[in-house]
């Protein structure tokens, strides 16, 4: 059955966040998260928070590209840009 295996996959990759010290190099799969926007909306927040920045100076860059691990995926790497210049995560 198809959708207990993506449960089981979206179940690992929360056991995965919850397991790790830093999110800075964890792959996401948004489309396995019960709500990416929310995701998101908190990756910005936390980049604007940390380097005391307002949400409006963010723009969001998102770059798609094949993972080395697996065939069908994708790599998604935010960047965060603001006036004091562009950096790399969240």
């Amino acid at each position: 059955m198809a959708w207990i295996h993506d449960f089981v996959e979206r179940v690992n990759q929360l056991a995965k966040f919850a397991a790790s010290t830093s999110l800075k190099k964890e792959t996401v799969w948004l489309g396995g998260m019960f709500s990416p926007e929310a995701f998101i909306t908190a990756t910005r927040q936390l980049v604007a928070q940390s380097n005391q920045w307002s949400l409006e100076e963010l723009n969001m860059r998102v770059e798609v590209g094949v993972t080395e691990d697996r065939v069908d995926s994708f790599k998604i790497q935010a960047r965060a840009a603001s006036e004091f210049g562009d950096h790399t995560g969240f």
